[in-house]
C-alpha cells in the first residue's frame, strides 16, 4: 500500500476526513452473524469523535451476532474517488450508557425521535482499536 500511497496526493488530513464525514452518511457494515457467517450491508452511520455510530433492532441478526463477537468492519465509498475503512470493537449502547447522550441528540435531531424509543432498538458504536 505504501507504494501508492503519497500522502497529501491520494490521502486525506483527519480534518479533511471529519468535513468529508460529517451528518449521515450510507456505510457497509460487516458483522457476524450468530453462527459467525460475515454479513454485509448498509446502515446509516454517523462519524463522530473518531468512531462511527449506527443503530439496529435490539433483535437483528447482526446484533446478535456482536454480542457473541464484539468485531465490526465499515466501508464508506464517495464515489470511485474515496475510501474509508474502518475495523474494531464493537461496543453496544443502551439506554443509560454514559457515552449515548450525545449521539442520541444526534439521532433526536435527524429522526424526529431517540433510536431507544422505536421498539428495543438500540445505539451501537464501533470502536476502532
Amino acid at each position: 500500500m505504501r507504494g501508492i500511497i503519497h500522502p497529501g496526493k491520494y490521502s486525506l488530513s483527519a480534518g479533511q476526513v471529519v468535513n468529508l464525514l460529517g451528518g449521515m452518511r450510507t456505510i457497509a457494515v460487516a458483522a457476524p452473524a450468530p453462527n459467525g457467517d460475515p454479513l454485509v450491508g448498509p446502515m446509516d452511520g454517523w462519524f463522530l469523535h473518531g468512531k462511527f455510530f449506527f443503530s439496529s433492532s435490539d433483535d437483528a441478526i447482526r446484533i446478535r451476532g456482536l454480542r457473541r463477537r464484539p468485531r465490526a468492519s465499515i466501508a464508506y465509498f464517495e464515489g470511485e474517488r474515496f475510501l474509508l475503512n474502518a475495523h474494531g470493537h464493537a461496543e453496544l449502547m443502551y439506554a443509560g450508557h454514559p457515552d449515548v447522550g450525545e449521539i442520541d441528540a444526534i439521532f433526536r435531531d435527524h429522526y424526529g425521535s431517540s433510536a431507544f424509543d422505536w421498539s428495543g432498538r438500540g445505539g451501537l458504536r464501533a470502536a476502532r482499536r
